[in-house]
């Protein structure tokens, strides 16, 4: 469906999907003297707006994107709060990301030449991140986190461009946050270990994408979660010219040395990766922004035309007015869609022509042919994965049946007769998604009741209109809620990947006299008693008790996951003596050696208790 309505000082003329996070909208941008901008709307979900940490990465992707500006990168134009959601302005790119166009094009998609040169505009853009800084000067420390062929979008101009900042890291980042975050089969070998993360950790991920571009072969995805993460950290790689014969040997030494299992031993930062890809490209075909700009052109003729198509039909429309008009009545003739509709629903495309939104839309000839069916990804042009608050993956497309086109109204859409339900009690409506989930033995809820299906999952009999929720869980992994609502009966396709479950331990900490203040790593956790705290498993730590007027007593524990034994300061926290009189007092002990930090525990395990 399209609409006109407005937001802000927005028009939203299309919803293009609802990840675990956000709504997403093309929209467009009026202003005085005939301004028109097309743009993309990010808006905050309803039900999320209460949850602090969710809005905080919300906010942190708007707060990073608004420091960065960059060729290579895509804008953050504004962000702002419209019907209290917080929402974020996207430049709006023609374009499609790199996994669509090798999709589209198979192994031979892309060529040498075509993959270095995204891969250095890339650099270029990831250089920009890891450098940018706020207001006063201080580096952000920007490490994105989720590089990957989904957020790296190629725009018909030939340019490569970095997107989709929701799960990066930066110094002001929460300590002990989640460093798996991302797509599994791109992460670095740290992230795998969930070690401190750094710029060059995108590097890695940037060296897997440059390996698949060139091989035309996925480099570390495996059946199973665990089996990738064996495949980062342990198996032999192979040069991408052992993998596909033609692969020049200079782009092979470049892939190999961002593909360094160890950080230090990689290429040392994005700028220098730019340079060496520059140097190649500087002994090869000129035209090579030409040449993949034109692919992507080509390619994507008809999704790029619609959404201009799209843009017209709102700018037609009356301003302050919501209306609707449904895609159905979108064909395709070769690659430029036509519209279909009553000259008083919408007047001729030739009647607005707004020059910088392109070519205005034919109105087809009665009784044209229209392709049975389309699958389009529904997308802004520069996101078509969605990371969501609980840092799992969520990618949403649609599958939509398309009806013969008329010059008056389109057949109304159904969903097709075969579409199985998998939940009974879903009645009542011609909704219909598909659940394509990772593991593909996990437990899928539809609106509380259990599929009792293993993925793909295909529900049907949805509501159309209403807000419906899809839950997933699976023992070892953290479980993961994804509301949607259908607003037409298109298939939606929903692609849901579960993230690890980090092992955690549970432990008391308990000083005497109660009331002193626990810190771990630089952070206050309290003050004493604290039970049941969580603290990362398998991990050492140093905890801090102090208390006015007293010394700090350290305790340093190893974490076992599940319960721990009781961290209890006895005998109670030495109170520092006061000072005697001046006139009694008596002559100051002769100064002792502090005494060094204990090297070995004692019997029962622990090391001895410390004071200063």
């Amino acid at each position: 469906m399209i609409f006109n309505k407005s937001f802000g000082n927005y028009r939203l003329a299309k919803k293009l999907a609802t990840g675990g996070m956000a709504d997403l909208f093309l929209a467009v941008r009026q202003g005085e003297g005939g301004f028109e901008r097309l743009v993309v709307i990010k808006s905050l979900l309803p039900h999320l707006l209460e949850q602090d940490a969710t809005r905080t990465l919300f906010l942190q992707e708007g707060l990073i994107g608004g420091r960065i500006e960059h060729a290579n990168v895509v804008r953050v134009l504004d962000a702002d709060v419209a019907e209290g959601r917080p929402f974020l302005v996207l430049e709006y790119v023609a374009g499609a990301n790199l996994d669509e166009l090798v999709a589209q094009g198979g192994e031979s998609a892309l060529s040498a030449d075509d993959a270095a040169r995204c891969i250095a505009d890339a650099a270029y853009g990831l250089a920009a991140a890891h450098r940018a800084t706020n207001r006063d000067g201080r580096p952000l420390a920007v490490v994105h986190r989720d590089i990957s062929p989904h957020n790296l979008l190629v725009g018909v101009d030939g340019r490569t461009r970095l997107f989709d900042f929701g799960v990066a890291q930066t110094a002001a980042s929460e300590p002990g946050s989640t460093k798996t975050a991302g797509k599994t089969a791109y992460m670095s070998p740290e992230q795998c270990r969930g070690h401190e993360l750094d710029g060059r950790s995108d590097l890695f991920a940037l060296g897997v994408v440059f390996h698949e571009l060139l091989t035309g072969r996925r480099l570390f995805a495996r059946d199973s979660y665990m089996a990738s993460l064996r495949a980062i950290t342990e198996e032999e790689i192979a040069p991408p010219s052992q993998v596909r014969a033609g692969v020049p040997a200079e782009l092979d030494a470049i892939v190999m040395k961002l593909l360094e299992r160890e950080p230090e031993d990689r290429i040392a930062s994005a700028d220098l990766v730019a340079e060496e890809l520059e140097r190649w490209l500087a002994g090869r075909s000129p035209a090579a922004w030409n040449a993949l700009g034109a692919k992507v052109a080509a390619g994507f003729a008809a999704t790029l035309e619609e959404d201009q198509a799209v843009a017209l039909k709102v700018l037609a429309a009356p301003v302050q007015t919501e209306s609707t008009v449904d895609l159905a009545n979108f064909r395709y003739s070769g690659s430029a869609p036509a519209v279909a509709e009553t000259p008083a629903q919408v007047p001729p495309a030739a009647a607005v022509a707004p020059a910088a939104l392109g070519a205005a839309v034919a109105v087809p000839a009665a009784g044209q042919a229209a392709q049975a069916t389309a699958k389009r990804t529904t997308r802004l042009a520069i996101a078509v994965a969605l990371v969501c608050a609980g840092l799992a993956l969520f990618a949403v497309t649609r599958q939509r049946p398309v009806a013969p086109a008329s010059p008056v109204a389109a057949a109304p859409q159904t969903v097709p007769a075969a579409m199985p339900t998998s939940v009974a009690e879903l009645t009542g409506g011609p909704g219909a998604v598909r659940v394509v989930y990772e593991p593909a033995d996990a437990t899928l809820f539809v609106d509380g009741t259990a599929s009792g299906s293993r993925s793909p999952a295909d529900i049907a009999s949805l509501a159309l209109g209403k807000e419906h929720s899809l839950r997933l869980e699976s023992v070892g992994f953290e479980t993961i809620s994804f509301p949607f609502t259908l607003d037409s009966a298109e298939v939606l396709e929903i692609q849901l990947q579960l993230s690890p479950a980090v092992p955690v331990g549970k432990v008391d900490l308990l000083s005497e006299p109660a009331g002193a203040e626990v810190w771990v790593a630089g952070n206050r956790l309290g003050v004493t008693p604290l039970l049941g705290v969580e603290l990362a498993a398998n991990k050492n730590f140093v905890i801090e008790f102090r208390r006015a007027g007293a010394s700090t007593v350290r305790r340093a524990i190893f974490v076992r996951s599940g319960a721990n034994p009781p961290v209890e300061v006895k005998p109670a926290v030495a109170a520092v003596p006061k000072p005697a009189p001046a006139a009694s007092a008596p002559a100051a002990p002769a100064a002792t050696a502090r005494k060094p930090l204990p090297k070995t525990k004692n019997a029962d395990g622990k090391y001895p208790l410390l004071t200063e």
